[in-house]
């Protein structure tokens, strides 16, 4: 099988065939949230470090506290959510990014479908053969309810990710068994 990951669009009637695998949640937690919470959290150490929080000084040790959790949680949060990817499925190909631009890669240069799970944040991790210039994993949150209400439950978009990669496996194995 050859497969390839490509950025050229392969043909402009295959935008009408794409399946978004990606929930709406992923513009927000990719996005906004990190924004968003590292700006509260360095407001609220900036005010601890000019003394604009309670009546008196706020002890030395509170500060370098605050400033400390403040860049090891922005830290963690930017990297996790900020590599969160949207998502898309035309027949055997991801399209991740822009429909129409961006990332090509086929079902079967993906090594390995993960879920997470104990999670209130469910997200998909697709472990590539090889890198990309995304790198050698793709992360985003799927589409459905369950990621929320449901957090141990499989959602149906790994489900049905996990089926048809292992039907491409099976395809492989009896063409190279063919032609030996």
């Amino acid at each position: 099988m050859d497969s390839s990951i490509t950025t050229a669009p392969e043909d402009a009637s295959a935008s009408s065939q794409l399946e978004p695998l990606t929930g709406g949640s992923t513009a927000y937690f990719g996005r906004v949230f990190p924004v968003v919470w590292t700006t509260a959290m360095g407001a609220l150490t900036g005010a601890a470090w000019l003394d604009l929080l309670g009546d008196g000084a706020t002890p030395t040790t509170v500060k370098w506290a605050m400033l400390t959790v403040w860049v090891a949680l922005s830290t963690v949060i930017i990297r996790y959510f900020g590599s969160l990817r949207h998502v898309w499925r035309n027949g055997d190909e991801l399209i991740v990014g822009d429909p129409r631009r961006g990332l090509r890669i086929h079902l079967g240069d993906v090594r390995e479908i993960k879920e997470s799970h104990f999670q209130q944040i469910k997200t998909v991790t697709l472990k590539l053969r090889r890198p990309t210039a995304l790198g050698d994993s793709i992360s985003f949150v799927p589409k459905g309810a369950g990621a929320f209400f449901f957090p141990l439950m499989s959602s149906g978009v790994a489900e049905r990710l996990r089926e048809r990669h292992q039907e491409l496996a099976v395809q492989q194995h009896r063409m190279i068994g063919r032609s030996q």
